[in-house]
């Protein structure tokens, strides 16, 4: 390896005469080049601490000592465990930390998409929530609160993966961030600069739609249709979906399939069979905030059930009463626990030692 750099420098030195670029000095490197951006995608940063910190998130994963209920404080092998980690720790507050997050997920790919990094944060928020109950242990409120709000970090870095999978995820780290929020009131340990960072955090989530629930529903309804027809074309597109497993992911016997007609339809078939998929979100979407969401987006997925929507909507539709209460309780919760976050009594920060 050192003579291949070695080999890779010396062609470069003698290349650099002959098209007439000559090394820049370090003096004259603008400044701000020499330091890394002050907002970079967190998603980057992310990786970097689970690649670096491999060993410890591996390990923290399998533990089964590592957090527990309210009032649980760690045992002093597991805050060694954590205090010898800081490095890993402070990665991931660096990559909360950030304002915006793209994992680089393959929209293209339809249903074939993979998200890797959903059980990575999940996991990485349980290591902050860990830490803050060791931080509270010791007194340290600022330090707790930090980590607080690097949960709520995490959470709002997954809303913006526009997946519905991602936003109910985003909605159980928040739910773990508001855990450890009380855990922190509890204590009497909040300062106002404690108070300031993880309401910092929470202005995140914004108020129309703050786990990005209608933003994922909008980018299934275009997403899927456009993919089908991507990856589907031509006189024999249905033959081809049948023959691909594609509706291996539906609860319906293969006979039942059969009776649909799907084989038989070609691509313009099909194009035409999706936009009733579209009106369904479109339904779906018009009734989201309504005080009777739940009747009616319970309707709707009885008329798709029903054919009433189209084949393929029939089949690929899924039934969202349940998606549409989580989010209304996780909205409840995060307004709540900003609530009782901004009532809170605080105390002053200990003194710093001369």
């Amino acid at each position: 390896m050192t003579r291949r750099i070695v080999g890779l420098s010396l062609c470069l030195f003698l290349v650099t005469p002959a098209i007439g670029v000559a090394p820049q000095p370090i003096d004259e490197i603008p400044a701000d080049r020499l330091v890394q951006p002050r907002e970079i995608n967190a998603a980057l940063l992310y990786y970097r601490a689970w690649m670096v910190g491999d060993t410890f998130f591996r390990e923290f994963g399998e533990r089964e000592d590592v957090y527990g209920d309210a009032g649980w404080r760690p045992p002093e092998d597991v805050r060694t465990f954590l205090s010898d980690n800081e490095d890993s720790i402070g990665s991931i507050l660096e990559a909360a930390a950030q304002p915006q997050a793209d994992f680089g997920i393959e929209y293209d790919k339809g249903f074939m998409a993979l998200l890797p990094h959903l059980g990575k944060l999940r996991m990485t928020a349980r290591v902050l929530a860990t830490d803050s109950r060791r931080l509270i242990a010791s007194g340290d409120g600022d330090g707790s609160a930090e980590r607080i709000a690097g949960i709520y970090g995490i959470a709002s870095h997954n809303r913006s993966d526009r997946v519905l999978i991602s936003t109910l995820v985003s909605m159980a780290v928040s739910s773990l961030a508001h855990q450890e929020l009380d855990e922190l009131l509890a204590s009497e340990l909040l300062t106002e600069n404690g108070r300031q960072e993880i309401l910092a955090m929470m202005d995140r989530f914004g108020e129309d739609d703050p786990f990005g629930a209608e933003l994922a529903l909008r980018m299934e309804q275009q997403l899927i249709p456009a993919w089908i027809a991507r990856t589907y074309a031509g006189p024999t597109a249905g033959l081809q979906i049948m023959k691909s497993g594609l509706l291996s992911i539906v609860d319906q016997p293969a006979t039942g399939l059969s009776k649909l007609g799907i084989a038989a339809m070609s691509d313009v078939a099909i194009a035409a069979d999706l936009e009733g998929y579209t009106r369904y979100f479109e339904d779906v979407l018009k009734n989201w905030g309504r005080p009777d969401a739940d009747e009616l987006l319970q309707a709707s997925a009885q008329l798709a059930e029903s054919g009433h929507y189209g084949v393929f909507s029939r089949l690929l539709c899924p039934a969202l009463t349940g998606a549409h209460r989580s989010d209304m309780k996780a909205r409840a919760a995060l307004e709540a626990a900003r609530d009782r976050l901004e009532a809170a009594d605080v105390v002053e920060p200990p003194a710093e030692n001369p």
